[in-house]
């Protein structure tokens, strides 16, 4: 088990400063529905979400990136939204 909520906070820390220097807006938005803790492999889920925030704030120049987290069913789903050029 870890918490989910706070491995988002350790997210949203560690990319305030890089939107920060490139202008862009940064948010991390997480349903309400979201347990304390869920279980899982804390280091892989932490991993995935670098890689994949990182990705957004490499290819996107202004405007802003969202990382959603949401719970259904038992499970979570995580989002990455960019308003970069896209694949």
């Amino acid at each position: 088990p870890f918490e989910l909520p706070w491995l988002l906070r350790g997210i949203e820390e560690m990319f305030r400063a890089p939107a920060a220097s490139k202008g862009l807006l940064f948010k991390v938005d997480s349903s309400p529905e979201i347990p304390q803790f869920v279980l899982g492999d804390a280091t892989k889920m932490r991993q995935i979400l670098i890689n994949l925030t990182g990705n957004a704030f490499k290819f996107t120049a202004q405007g802003s990136v969202t990382v959603r987290a949401a719970w259904n069913a038992g499970r979570a789903r995580f989002e990455i939204e960019d308003t970069g050029p896209g694949m």
